[in-house]
């Protein structure tokens, strides 16, 4: 792999809280990321953990901090809490 991919295509771990009242949240999260532009692949390591790769020229992950940190909602281009 190039430096500049390496640089542009990042994995994350997302590890969920299991006291939500979803105790699929992981299976959630996969079905909504599938089909966002710029996300590679994300899969379900546990109920409670997700991996994602994802490309930085399609989509941040970067949040406010002002914001409520209870669910991220990534979009193509930017993120905003629900």
């Amino acid at each position: 792999m190039d430096m500049a991919c390496e640089s542009l295509c990042k994995r994350r771990e997302i590890a969920f809280c299991t006291l939500h009242p979803d105790p699929e949240q992981a299976h959630s999260a996969v079905a909504f990321l599938t089909d966002i532009q710029g996300i590679d692949r994300v899969e379900v390591l546990h109920k409670a953990a997700i991996e994602v790769h994802y490309r930085l020229v399609a989509i941040t992950l970067a949040g406010s901090p002002t914001s409520s940190p209870e669910v991220w909602m990534v979009t193509q281009g930017n993120c905003s809490s629900s």
